[in-house]
């Protein structure tokens, strides 16, 4: 594929950028191209954190921090509406109880993406998926 076919129209050109780490710290990033952004983000060098991006959050939408998804959107494998679909969500939970389903234990702990109503389990290796059980998830 083109490079030149991978430019979306829905894509904002630039915009601020809010990053959470799965330990806390939080990076804010103004007014930069998202592809730009991305570098910043998971450079060693540029950023003060050693620990992992969770959440992004960019043009008002909620985004799982996928880093292979946001590096090749960055090379431009992927165009912003591919990006989006794959990473945008309601919001992130991890199960406070073990959760069994098609022949599948979750560990206590994993991550989920919510999406309307439903989860999904951030795994490469899995496709599962699961009603938000308030009792069984919680909100990170």
């Amino acid at each position: 594929m083109q490079k030149e076919n991978l430019k979306s129209r829905n894509a904002p050109e630039s915009g601020p950028v809010s990053v959470h780490y799965v330990d806390g710290n939080r990076l804010g990033i103004s007014e930069r191209p998202l592809r730009e952004a991305i570098g910043l983000i998971w450079s060693e060098s540029k950023t003060p954190f050693t620990s992992v991006p969770l959440k992004i959050f960019f043009s008002n939408k909620l985004l799982y921090a996928d880093k292979n998804l946001f590096l090749a959107y960055q090379k431009e494998e992927l165009d912003y509406d591919q990006l989006i679909l794959s990473v945008e969500c309601d919001n992130l939970f991890r199960n406070k109880h073990q959760v069994s389903g098609d022949g599948i234990s979750i560990e206590i702990g994993s991550l989920w993406k919510l999406k309307g109503k439903v989860l999904y389990l951030v795994d490469d290796d899995q496709d599962v998926v699961s009603e938000l059980d308030e009792a069984v998830f919680e909100l990170i």
